[in-house]
């Protein structure tokens, strides 16, 4: 990424349906600085908000390809628009970021558990356990054990995480904490 200008990723679906995934190499794109031109594909869309932190064309269309990334290259005004969305976009994704969400939604989980608990004893019912906020490892520790932070996430926590959280947790939780 060091000697780049810009990031273009020209992603299309699979005759089978396939598509891209998160698009993790944009992330680190993005992190590196880099403006990003991408296809509107899979879940490219995630991350990229069109002309807000990188252009979005439709697949195979290469003449939409082609004039994007010249108006990116051509316009400093455009460029520093979007170096600057990057960094921004990759902060959002930083692991003591992340982690930080997670926890914050672990709390907001058990205020809603403990008020469900509470109808559960008055009915005579058994209560369910609390979640247990998670203690992370620091960014060497992870590597030095070839692991990812979701490898301490609660896989039930962690599928709601990514369905409903992921890119809305500040609002979720301010939302929906209970006082």
């Amino acid at each position: 990424y060091a000697s780049s200008d810009i990031f273009v990723m020209p992603s299309i679906t699979a005759r089978d349906g396939d598509k891209e995934g998160f698009g993790l190499v944009m992330l680190e794109a993005f992190a590196s600085g880099l403006p990003v031109v991408a296809s509107r594909s899979g879940g490219i869309t995630d991350l990229i908000k069109d002309g807000i932190n990188g252009y979005l064309t439709e697949e195979k269309d290469i003449k939409e390809i082609a004039d994007r990334i010249n108006i990116v290259l051509n316009d400093k005004n455009i460029y520093n628009k979007y170096v600057t969305a990057a960094y921004e976009t990759a902060g959002k994704y930083d692991y003591k970021v992340i982690a930080k969400k997670y926890n914050d939604f672990i709390l907001v989980l058990n205020r809603l558990i403990n008020h469900l608990n509470k109808n559960r004893e008055i009915r005579g019912e058994q209560t369910v356990d609390l979640l247990s906020k998670v203690i992370f490892p620091d960014k060497v520790q992870l590597s030095r054990e070839k692991k990812a932070e979701t490898d301490y996430m609660d896989q039930t926590v962690l599928e709601y995480w990514n369905t409903y959280i992921r890119d809305n947790a500040k609002t979720y939780i301010k939302e929906n904490s209970l006082k």
